[in-house]
């Protein structure tokens, strides 16, 4: 198994964007650039080559809680099931993206995903490989 952790809130994959030209390009260039600088900069990852067989992937995302929340509710929140935006599909599709070719071969090599979305003290994205 091999565990990546990504700090920060989960970010969901956002649609294409087109130019006045016709020309389509993406929004999240910049936050994936970002993500995979973080990952290459990670010694503990440094000699990961991109898997080249089937695979299983156990992703959860530990959500942000608002600001808003009470004390006392966010320690009640942390780990119940967050079902408010952004869509689960949504999310596991940017990390697609992303480590596509970086972690692993092609994205057509998983063929089975566990993936849930809950509250969290701090933000991040676990990413178990199996």
């Amino acid at each position: 198994m091999i565990q990546i952790i990504i700090p920060g809130a989960p970010v969901p994959m956002q649609r294409p964007r087109m130019t006045k030209k016709g020309h389509v390009y993406s929004a999240q260039s910049q936050i994936k650039h970002k993500i995979l600088s973080d990952f290459r900069a990670n010694p503990e990852y440094a000699l990961l080559k991109p898997i080249q067989r089937p695979i299983h992937l156990e992703m959860t995302f530990y959500m942000p809680i608002p600001a808003s929340v009470s004390k006392k509710a966010r320690e009640a929140l942390k780990g119940t099931p967050h079902s408010c935006k952004s869509d689960l599909d949504n999310i596991i599709k940017f990390y697609f993206d992303v480590f596509n070719g970086i972690l692993w071969e092609d994205d057509a090599l998983i063929y089975s995903i566990t993936a849930i979305k809950v509250y969290g003290g701090d933000p991040i994205t676990v990413i178990n490989i199996f």
